[in-house]
C-alpha cells in the first residue's frame, strides 16, 4: 500500500487530509474574501499549493518541501493563478 493512502487506525491518510484542507480552502474563498492569510504547517499548505500548481503528490513531493516559516503568495484571479513567491525563507 502506498504511504499517501495509508490510514492508521482512528486516523486519516495523507490523501484524506489533503482533500479536507482543499475543501476548507474552497469554503474560505467561496465566502467572497479577497485577501486571505493562512498560517500553518507545511502539511496544510502543501495541498493548497498542489491544487493551484496542478501537480499530484506522487512523484513531486520534493518540489513542495518548504523551509520552516516559509512564505508563499498565491494571487487568484478568476481562472488564473499567479505565484510570485513560493517557499521564501529569506526573512529568517
Amino acid at each position: 500500500m502506498e504511504v499517501y493512502y495509508f490510514k492508521a487506525e482512528d486516523g486519516e491518510s495523507f490523501y484524506e487530509k489533503d482533500e479536507r484542507v482543499k475543501k476548507l480552502f474552497d469554503l474560505i474563498l467561496g465566502g467572497g474574501e479577497r485577501t486571505v492569510l493562512i498560517v500553518g504547517h507545511g502539511g496544510t499548505i502543501v495541498p493548497i499549493l498542489q491544487k493551484y500548481i496542478s501537480l499530484p503528490f506522487e512523484g513531486n513531493k520534493s518540489i513542495f518541501c518548504g523551509g520552516n516559516c516559509a512564505v508563499s503568495i498565491l494571487e487568484l484571479d478568476e481562472d488564473k493563478v499567479r505565484i510570485p513567491i513560493l517557499n521564501y525563507t529569506g526573512h529568517l
